[in-house]
């Protein structure tokens, strides 16, 4: 089974800060990590009847279901494990709320910096960054 895949925008300081702590704690490498521009790059070189339109925002591939918003966010921390399983709490709000609030935050996340460059750009870092394909 392929590893599920975290799609997050690679110039948002916040989003960059926290996938990299999510890739420190994902010490059994569960878990892909793909910045937005590079998803969008692999998107185009597939042929256009298999391309896929995807809101800007916070995406989760697992088991050929597609996450977004919040939901991504607690699978992926779910996933890595150890304290970011706390992340399942978040069930405990209602999705209507808790997407809401969540759109609200994505929606000013530039407001915490922005990045020149995503964290994957790290050459110190061994993360599969163009292993996932569609399908």
């Amino acid at each position: 089974m392929d590893k599920p895949l975290l799609v997050f925008d690679g110039t948002c300081g916040f989003c960059n800060r926290v996938c990299r702590s999510l890739h420190r704690g994902d010490r059994h490498h569960r878990l892909h990590f793909l910045s937005r521009k590079d998803f969008e790059e692999q998107q185009k070189q597939l042929p256009e009847t298999m391309r896929q339109e995807y809101p800007d925002t916070l995406l989760y591939f697992e088991n050929k279901q597609v996450y977004m918003y919040s939901e991504a966010a607690i699978r992926a921390g779910m996933k890595v494990g150890g304290i970011w399983k706390c992340a399942v709490l978040m069930h405990l709000i209602p999705v209507a709320w808790r997407n809401s609030l969540y759109q609200f935050f994505a929606s000013r996340r530039y407001c915490f910096g922005k990045s020149i460059t995503c964290f994957l750009d790290d050459s110190t870092l061994e993360c599969d960054r163009n292993t996932h394909s569609q399908g």
